[in-house]
């Protein structure tokens, strides 16, 4: 087992550190087209602001999973060899970023972001961004749409990994998790009470970018 680097992938410039919270929740409205049979399950990351001294905890499960699955590909290749690949597998399990589950939030109340995640990436790839956004004073929303994620990982270990194209249905369904999730906004701030709901902005990347488009636009 190779030895960890110092490897922090996050850094936060505003006077707030980063608690977080998962959330689960099943559409018993709708059947996941990707999982037949099944009523639609979504997972829930929300970042929040805390006064609580910095802690750091590893990068996320979910990304780990995500990136060693990806790098099993150049064991085909002549220029790595499977124990370069190891080493590589053992230093991302040492990523870790500046975030604590057991934060207690700040007492007020913060700008509401939902952010979307872009097709086949994970929706924690992006911790690097949300973190800094969140230390100057925003909760960040972070829904994992399974099948249409990287990776998902629920909390009863059922794992969901990428089934969807680049084609209409991609997008419906994407829609709708986001849809489903602003009609949940309620009830995820009665989880984290420092969200202001007469404040929530809309971000994304790709995908997600696209999604917010049409939120917006209903």
């Amino acid at each position: 087992m190779s030895e960890c680097w110092d490897l922090i992938i996050s850094s936060m410039t505003g006077p707030y550190s980063v608690g977080y919270k998962n959330i689960e929740f099943m559409d018993e409205n709708r059947e996941d087209p990707y999982d037949a049979g099944h009523d639609r399950r979504l997972k829930v990351t929300v970042y929040y602001p805390s006064n609580d001294a910095p802690k750091f905890e590893p990068y996320g499960v979910e990304e780990m999973v995500f990136w060693q699955r990806e790098l099993k590909e150049p064991l085909d290749s002549k220029d790595i060899t499977p124990e370069d690949l190891k080493a590589i597998d053992d230093q991302i399990s040492c990523a870790q970023v500046y975030k604590s589950s057991s934060a207690i939030p700040a007492a007020c109340l913060f700008p509401v972001i939902l952010f979307g995640h872009g097709l086949g990436v994970t929706a924690g790839s992006y911790q690097s961004f949300l973190l800094e956004v969140v230390s100057h004073g925003y909760t960040i929303v972070t829904p994992g749409s399974p099948y249409i994620a990287g990776t998902v990982i629920f909390q009863d270990g059922t794992e969901a990994f990428l089934k969807a194209e680049r084609d209409k249905l991609v997008f419906t369904t994407s829609f709708q998790d986001v849809q489903f999730i602003l009609n949940k906004i309620d009830e995820i701030a009665s989880i984290v009470p420092s969200m202001d709901l007469s404040a929530i902005g809309m971000m994304g990347h790709s995908l997600g970018g696209a999604n917010n488009n049409q939120n917006r636009s209903e």
